[in-house]
């Protein structure tokens, strides 16, 4: 493979107020995007000015509940309003529609789409779970699939086109070979979580991408042929809902249904909903770990975390897509970037209704303080709170740890915070001998309270670890933990959905005995 920069292609600026969410993005070819938050940090509008083309400037602004969930979402141009084809809906107006599938059996595998029959592998076959044939496309054309012994898509097949997929030691997609009459054959470089460019089967770069501050936040793609630049617009969720070109005009847009559903032609950009990769020749979006349909509103395969998230290993973000977004086949995350694991050993039975939350000013605030309390290396975790000082702000204080501990797995540190604390903080180890396993805490090593033995006192509890900063809570009377996405590994996002487990049972009210 190669290909050479030879110049700046594509470039944008960030702008972010005194909360570290962001305003504006300013981008090389002139077009602007700006963003407004409520008071609570949840995004009310998203606004993009382009300079000139199809949509000269357009909004999406988003009515919320008290609860942070979306009631509504209004968008200025019709052009962005999703319509259902044949669903009795206007071109770019509102549409209401419907889908009937069929009952779906024990293990929530859905039997048909429009009266289409939807077939699954044995339970207890080598791909167990996956499926195996549905339409797509709402046509009684079935599309084939095969998967490999690690249940990822080896192959899909359909009459006048087959496909073929290749993967690396990561589990990444580096190779698709499409066959529709000719083969065409797309290889992907990758970078961590970021896809950097694609190339043909001989090796010659096809595009270029450029990478933003976060997963799937793409700022642009540049064609090697041609030298043309698209910038990337997008919504709430990340979708991407409309291209601007060199000189800033506006060229293509998008619309989705909340489930993913597009009117417009899968070719070109393959970037859409939610920024993923959909895959022109099945219509199905490339979810890193999984793949999932768009028209079905699920997954094909089933949740590599098992029932972490839901007991319907098949079901994409809790079946609230308006809200969240799945950004590796494995973990819902907000639509603010954030990711929340709740506990799974939670008795509302046993609830002891108890919310103990950061407000909007501590989570600035422990941003703010994370140096002061960040352990970069050595044996002994940061410790500290935050309290109002006499100027009325509140700020993290660090204090020296009352009690330390190590182990070959784990680094303990505690501290009696003052009677002004508002929240307590504390870091990770980074780095060397005693490096902490990121945001991970240890239950038992400290009465099975963990990170979250601050709670118990009516304290948030925050967690640094390489600079970013996540939070213990408890919401009536539930043990969550909060962190941005990009901090929490798959496999750290399992240790601490165990460990939040074990935390919860230490929250739970006592049973309540029978009198006999």
């Amino acid at each position: 493979m190669n290909g050479a920069i030879t110049a700046v292609a594509a470039s944008a600026g960030y702008a972010y107020d005194p909360l570290s969410r962001r305003t504006g993005v300013t981008r090389l070819n002139g077009a602007h995007s700006s963003y407004a938050h409520e008071d609570d940090n949840d995004l009310a509008q998203v606004s993009h000015a382009t300079v000139g083309g199809a949509v000269p400037s357009f909004s999406f602004t988003y009515a919320t509940n008290p609860s942070g969930q979306i009631g509504a979402v209004t968008t200025s141009h019709a052009a962005l309003q999703w319509a259902a084809p044949g669903a009795g809906g206007q071109p770019g107006g509102p549409s209401g529609y419907g889908r009937i599938y069929g009952v779906a059996n024990a293990l929530n595998q859905m039997s048909s789409e429009a009266a289409n029959p939807i077939v699954w592998d044995t339970p207890t076959g080598p791909n167990s779970g996956n499926m195996q044939s549905a339409s797509l496309d709402g046509t009684a054309n079935p599309t084939n699939f095969t998967h490999d012994g690690m249940n990822r898509l080896l192959t899909a097949s359909q009459p006048g086109m087959a496909a073929a997929y290749a993967y690396d030691a990561d589990d990444r997609r580096v190779s698709k070979a499409v066959t529709q009459g000719p083969t065409t054959i797309t290889r992907t470089l990758w970078s961590g979580t970021d896809e950097l460019a694609e190339y043909d089967g001989a090796g010659a770069l096809l595009r270029r991408v450029i990478p933003g501050p976060g997963i799937d936040d793409k700022v642009a793609v540049v064609e090697a042929a041609s030298g043309a630049v698209r910038y990337f617009h997008t919504d709430r969720l990340g979708s991407v809902v409309a291209l601007t070109d060199a000189a800033g005009a506006a060229t293509d847009t998008y619309a989705f249904s909340p489930f993913g559903e597009s009117s417009a032609v899968p070719t070109g950009n393959p970037w859409r909903y939610t920024g993923r990769y959909l895959d022109a020749e099945t219509g199905l979006y490339y979810y890193r770990a999984r793949y999932y349909s768009a028209r079905l509103g699920q997954f094909l395969q089933t949740d590599p975390i098992g029932t972490k998230d839901d007991p319907n290993l098949y079901m994409y973000v809790g079946n609230d897509p308006l809200n969240a977004k799945d950004q590796d086949g494995m973990r819902v995350v907000r639509a603010d970037g954030q990711v929340t694991i709740t506990s799974d050993t939670y008795k509302p039975e046993r609830s002891t209704h108890r919310t103990v939350v950061a407000t909007p000013e501590m989570r600035q605030s422990a941003i703010d303080g994370a140096a002061r309390v960040a352990a970069p290396s050595g044996s002994k975790e940061g410790i500290g709170y935050g309290a109002r000082q006499a100027d009325g702000t509140l700020q993290v204080q660090a204090t020296s740890p009352t009690s330390t501990r190590n182990t070959a797995t784990a680094s303990t540190a505690g501290a009696r915070p003052p009677a002004n604390a508002a929240f307590f903080i504390h870091g990770h180890i980074d780095s060397g001998k005693y490096q902490s396993e990121g945001m991970v805490d240890a239950p038992a090593g400290n009465g099975g309270f963990g990170d979250a033995s601050p709670l118990a006192r009516g304290l948030p509890s925050a967690t640094v670890s390489q600079g970013q900063v996540g939070w213990h809570e408890l919401r009536d009377g539930q043990v969550t933990f909060t962190a941005p996405s990009d901090s929490v590994s798959a496999s750290q996002a399992n240790a601490i959905q165990s460990n939040v487990n074990v935390e919860q049972r230490r929250f739970n009210a006592p049973r309540q005995r029978e009198k006999k």
